[in-house]
């Protein structure tokens, strides 16, 4: 008898916990349809700093190893076309993009698309082989933390040319930041002092 209520309790408890999260989701998707469908970009420029993970072709125009320019790299991303991604779609930054409302995504920074009215949101200074060490980027001809930096003070005064100083500090100030250099540097815990020489 005594299990028979219990169990009741959990299904009456457990049908509630359904009840309650199918609600949270109608009202999740209710929010974030708004948000997605909204017409006007939520930052003005996504700025990108990183390795392969946000690598959107900058390596294509360097003598490096490390290029995603070739199949099955691209299979699944506009045009089925390999752009220098190190997948076969997009990229968590391109996601990022489109659920910030842009319609196109900020160039490779090396790139030749890297001009003009591309610049006002933003640009991609990522590179695969790169890493929090800077020797690591030498070793693999890939663009080192510090070089990425570099371009970015570059690209601040492109765009300060091209829109205008007062655009371009409204447009700098107002940008999504990823900073996404991860493993390529990552070394395992290890208490053995002569691992890290």
């Amino acid at each position: 008898m005594m299990k028979m209520e219990i169990m009741k309790v959990e299904s009456l408890l457990l049908g509630r916990l359904v009840r309650i999260m199918m609600i949270s989701v109608l009202v999740l998707e209710v929010l974030l349809g708004n948000l997605i469908n909204a017409q006007a970009q939520l930052v003005p420029a996504i700025i990108t700093f990183g390795d392969s993970s946000v690598d959107v072709g900058n390596n294509d125009y360097l003598p490096t190893l490390f290029k995603a320019n070739y199949p099955p790299y691209g299979r699944d991303f506009i045009n089925k076309i390999a752009t220098g991604r190190f997948c076969n779609g997009k990229l968590a930054s391109d996601i990022t993009a489109d659920f910030l409302g842009f319609t196109s995504y900020p160039p490779a920074y090396l790139s030749p698309q890297a001009t003009g009215k591309n610049l006002a949101i933003g640009a991609n200074f990522a590179s695969a082989g790169s890493g929090y060490d800077d020797q690591t980027a030498v070793l693999y001809h890939a663009i080192s933390l510090s070089q990425q930096l570099e371009y970015y003070k570059e690209y601040q005064s492109k765009l300060s040319k091209r829109v205008g100083s007062s655009n371009a500090k409204s447009i700098i100030t107002g940008a999504l930041y990823l900073k996404v250099p991860r493993s390529i540097t990552w070394r395992p815990t290890t208490y053995d002092l002569w691992s890290w020489i």
